[in-house]
């Protein structure tokens, strides 16, 4: 009965540690996946099935699009790819795909930045929407 206990709690020890090592491998793959920016690599990259784009997000949105930068500098910064959705007469949003996913023919996954702008085209907010379709 003791060998028995024994047993039981050698193989939950075991465990944790498997899944604290797995979690752990999950960390450190998904903190390489995040990349620094390099413009020419995004004006290279089209946003269809490709990721390269995506792992610089996150060092776009924390060190180059930041509040109160103009268009102009947004659109220099990702070679003018984008698409204007007029709001109002005092809001305008920048549109950007980071990244687009098909089954066939139709796309499954999007995901894009939406750059808020002020009537002086100046950046007032920034935001990520991930749309998945099936």
């Amino acid at each position: 009965m003791q060998n028995r206990k024994k047993f039981k709690r050698t193989l939950g020890l075991v465990g944790l540690v498997v899944t604290k090592f797995y979690f752990l491998t999950i960390v450190i793959s998904s903190c390489k996946q995040n990349q620094a920016f390099d413009r020419l690599k995004w004006c290279e990259m089209s946003s269809v099935e490709d990721n390269t784009r995506n792992s610089m997000l996150n060092d776009v949105l924390c060190n180059h699009l930041i509040k109160g930068k103009n268009i102009n500098d947004v659109k220099y910064l990702i070679c003018g790819e984008g698409t204007i959705e007029q709001q109002s007469e005092n809001k305008t949003t920048f549109v950007i795909n980071i990244v687009t996913k098909y089954s066939g023919l139709e796309p499954i996954f999007t995901k894009d930045l939406y750059v808020y702008l002020n009537k002086d085209s100046i950046i007032t907010n920034i935001k990520v929407y991930e749309n998945h379709t099936h």
